[in-house]
């Protein structure tokens, strides 16, 4: 047992997901002994951050490459955010759920805001939104243009501002749940209904006794959209 698996179990990771982490690109090009220490910094940085312990495990787990960063690419990362328009405790709060927020570069997040200003949002607009699902920042101009595009299309784009967490499901789910709610069911999708495009797999199937894929043949919709 390395060095590092030792240090991470310690830190509370079982042995399996130790082993996982260090197995992770880019963590796979460090030396042991670099890497523990990282392990040690990195950690303790995090949890004087605000983090839990709970938290920074689930984190490394969901990013194991925040283990090869230096501190200053942590707290400058956090610097950063704070002057676009975000308090501390927001950064730390995104983090959570988006730990590969610390990846992205000042440019990345810069040109992303932008683009979504493009689309006609304020800015406050859209630090509301990321603030509510930062991994907006890592999803393509493509991506996210087609969706807010298509909710715009019919009349739904207060989904875009007030559930923003919603823009996570794929568009081809989006539209065959769309076409079957209003073209079988009849519905007229608005605020006080809208999350039925989004229930989970086994309500809807309890519910409507159809199942997604079925819905996504019945109404022929592209495999390739995402």
């Amino acid at each position: 047992m390395t060095e590092s698996i030792k240090t991470l179990i310690e830190l509370g990771y079982s042995k399996k997901d130790a082993e996982e982490i260090i197995k992770a690109y880019p963590l796979t090009n460090l030396k042991d002994e670099t890497l523990k220490e990282n392990i040690k910094t990195n950690y303790k940085l995090l949890m004087n951050l605000g983090y839990t312990n709970e938290e920074v495990i689930k984190m490394t787990k969901m990013f194991p490459a925040l283990y090869s960063y230096s501190e200053d690419n942590i707290t400058n990362r956090i610097d950063f955010l704070i002057k676009l328009g975000y308090s501390k405790d927001e950064v730390i709060k995104m983090t959570k759920t988006f730990p590969a927020l610390y990846s992205l570069s000042e440019e990345h997040i810069t040109k992303k805001l932008e683009f979504l200003i493009s689309l006609g949002y304020s800015k406050e607009e859209v630090i509301k939104m990321t603030k509510t699902f930062p991994a907006l920042y890592g999803y393509s101009e493509e991506n996210i243009r087609e969706k807010i595009e298509y909710y715009k299309n019919k009349n739904l784009e207060f989904i875009v501002i007030d559930d923003t967490k919603q823009l996570m499901q794929s568009l081809k789910k989006t539209k065959a749940r769309y076409n079957y709610l209003i073209e079988e069911k009849m519905l007229s999708l608005d605020e006080s209904n809208y999350k039925k495009l989004f229930m989970g797999e086994k309500k809807l199937q309890k519910t409507y006794g159809v199942s997604t894929d079925v819905l996504i043949k019945m109404y022929g919709l592209d495999p390739q959209i995402k």
